[in-house]
């Protein structure tokens, strides 16, 4: 779960030459479009005759309920150690990729309210309530959280113990409610069961929103308690906007986490290898802009 690398180097890792030459065919529209259909044909063929496995056994994106669970009380016991709101009500959660676990926590540790913003259709109903149905054990267990320190300040109250500081007993048998778990159960197939661009009724524990341009997320002014993320923010390129739009989110009183990756996603030999690469070689990686970001 580290968040920045301990090692410099890696024995074996993936080159992103393939990356650099699909930003290159960008710049070439026509040439971009016919390797994209020569792809889509060549995952076809390779998909012909292969059993899929389950959805509800397949992997979430790589993140385990283990993981999702102790992201979430890390960044609880961060607000409780600098004094600010460790019960928020209304969360929201940037950029999940194709878990909700992390905010699935939030709601089973007793939030009342989830917001994901995530505009890829990705997310898998039973994957996801398998991540929860595990994550709902592991509150009930009352699961240690792993220890983890950030310039000498532990992060958890002692080695292999669970904050019951900050979720205390009470507030635990309220949430783990089995009526509440069975709610927030439904309202994930709710939320990520539709083709709209934001889901989930106004009822509805969770609220995804598909929305990929900050101005199309509608979330209320000063109507959101805490907005976090984990290993996004390096993905976005606006970041002094999307903070912009936090501050209008949030309520007074309100506030903001983030876990930043700013290791080079094994995509250079060393990793930080990517900081010292030009400016041609990160215009040819991400490739040929499109839609607004021309005008």
């Amino acid at each position: 779960m580290s968040d920045s690398p301990n090692e410099t180097r890696s024995a074996a890792l993936p080159p992103h030459y393939k990356r650099l030459a699909h930003g290159a065919a960008s710049f070439v529209p026509p040439l971009y479009a016919a390797l994209l259909r020569l792809a889509a044909f060549v995952r076809r063929v390779r998909g012909q005759g292969r059993v899929q496995e389950p959805a509800s056994r397949r992997p979430v994106h790589g993140l385990s309920a283990a993981y999702c669970y102790n992201v979430w009380l890390r960044h609880l016991i961060y607000a409780h150690m600098d004094g600010l709101d460790d019960r928020p009500e209304t969360v929201v959660e940037l950029g999940p990729g194709a878990s909700i676990g992390v905010g699935l926590a939030a709601l089973i540790s007793g939030s009342g309210r989830l917001h994901v913003v995530e505009p890829y259709d990705r997310l898998s109903i039973a994957a996801n309530q398998t991540l929860f149905d595990e994550l709902a054990e592991m509150f009930k267990r009352r699961e240690p959280v792993i220890a983890y320190d950030v310039e000498g300040r532990r992060l958890s109250p002692a080695p292999n113990e669970f904050p019951h500081h900050i979720l205390g007993e009470a507030r635990l048998e309220e949430a783990l409610e089995e009526s509440r778990l069975n709610a927030i159960r439904a309202s994930i197939e709710t939320a990520l069961g539709d083709g709209r661009r934001a889901t989930g009724g106004d009822d509805g524990l969770i609220r995804r929103h598909r929305a990929s341009a900050l101005d199309d997320i509608p979330l209320p002014d000063n109507g959101v308690d805490f907005v976090f993320s984990q290993h996004t923010l390096e993905h976005i390129e606006d970041v002094p906007g999307l903070f912009r739009a936090i501050a209008c989110w949030l309520k007074p009183g309100g506030h903001t986490s983030h876990i930043v990756d700013f290791g080079s996603h094994r995509q250079a030999e060393t990793w930080d290898g990517h900081w010292a690469w030009s400016e041609w070689h990160w215009k040819l990686l991400r490739g040929r802009p499109t839609g607004s970001e021309e005008r």
